[in-house]
């Protein structure tokens, strides 16, 4: 992993795992359009079964920081989970 400034990135490969508030499909939706812009398109997916409400994403460079943002933005709760 790499550190630039607040802006965690992961190298290619690593799938990031996230807790979030997100509950419903309808909420997915309304973050599609956001998630396919940072992460690519298929390249994310939520587990809404799960207590944590997880969302995973593989991508070339992922911003850990900016994704929480954009949850934040989006009005959900949004945190890293680690290893």
């Amino acid at each position: 992993m790499e550190a630039v400034g607040k802006q965690r990135i992961r190298k290619p490969g690593n799938i990031l795992v996230f807790k979030t508030s997100v509950q419903t499909k309808e909420h997915i939706k309304q973050l599609r359009l956001f998630l396919d812009k940072e992460a690519g398109k298929r390249k994310w997916n939520f587990d809404l079964d799960d207590q944590d409400k997880i969302f995973r994403t593989r991508s070339m460079k992922v911003n850990v920081y900016s994704t929480i943002q954009l949850f934040k933005q989006a009005g959900f709760a949004c945190e890293e989970l680690k290893e």
